[in-house]
């Protein structure tokens, strides 16, 4: 029984880590897809228990790091056969920029100011907002700009 209960807790520790990193926004995920950042996360906690509990026996690790890596694998899997779970769980790329005008609603959704756009925009080489064709958020946090 306590290991369903272990399941239970990975389980909503799983979906609660994915609702926060979904809420950050994207300009947190940097280099890192949002699964990349829980997986380590949870995985870290797991490992960091498993090293400083000493209720918590060799093989219990195992079974919580195997269901979490099943848990892992099996959102990849369903993110890439259901193209509508894959955009909520992964993200999409959005049009930030358009012919030199930020997309105020998409900047917002994403949690950037306008002084995080600015400095992506200086990160990708450009000055001037008006010199941007097209700027899109990528899902990962980056920018991609295409110059006029």
């Amino acid at each position: 029984m306590a290991y369903v209960f272990m399941i239970i807790k990975i389980i909503s520790g799983f979906i609660s880590l994915l609702v926060i990193i979904r809420l950050m926004g994207k300009k947190e995920l940097a280099e890192a897809s949002p699964l990349d950042i829980v997986y380590s996360v949870a995985l870290g906690d797991l490992v960091g228990d498993a090293a400083y509990d000493p209720a918590v026996k060799f093989y219990d690790i195992f079974i919580a790091v195997g269901v979490w890596s099943l848990l892992i694998y099996s959102t990849d899997l369903v993110s890439r056969k259901v193209p509508f779970l894959g955009r909520r769980i992964k993200g999409e790329s959005e049009l930030l920029i358009h012919n030199g005008q930020i997309m105020k609603k998409v900047m917002r959704k994403n949690r950037l100011s306008e002084h995080e756009v600015e400095n992506l925009l200086r990160q990708n080489g450009a000055f001037h907002l008006e010199d941007v064709k097209v700027g899109i958020v990528e899902a990962n946090g980056k920018l991609s700009v295409l110059k006029e």
